[in-house]
């Protein structure tokens, strides 16, 4: 997931096109209980602290999602 600078949304998982628009991204991994199990920024753009705040809970809310996902297709098998 990554944010393009001054486009206000998040992009998961990007295209190749999607990825030279922007000039930073970061990845970031977190486990079962949202803690950060890897973080990698890219790119030579910067985030300020509120962007890095609003990445952070975008990506807790995603991974919760996913995990209720999972863990609901598990369920049914």
């Amino acid at each position: 997931m990554f944010l393009p600078q001054g486009r206000g949304r998040f992009v998961y998982d990007a295209d190749k096109r999607e990825e030279l628009g922007g000039d930073e991204r970061i990845h970031i991994t977190l486990g079962d209980d949202d803690h950060v199990h890897s973080l990698q920024k890219g790119l030579k753009g910067i985030f300020t602290a509120a962007e890095f705040a609003d990445i952070m809970d975008e990506a807790r809310s995603r991974c919760a999602e996913l995990r209720d996902l999972v863990n609901e297709k598990l369920e049914g098998e």
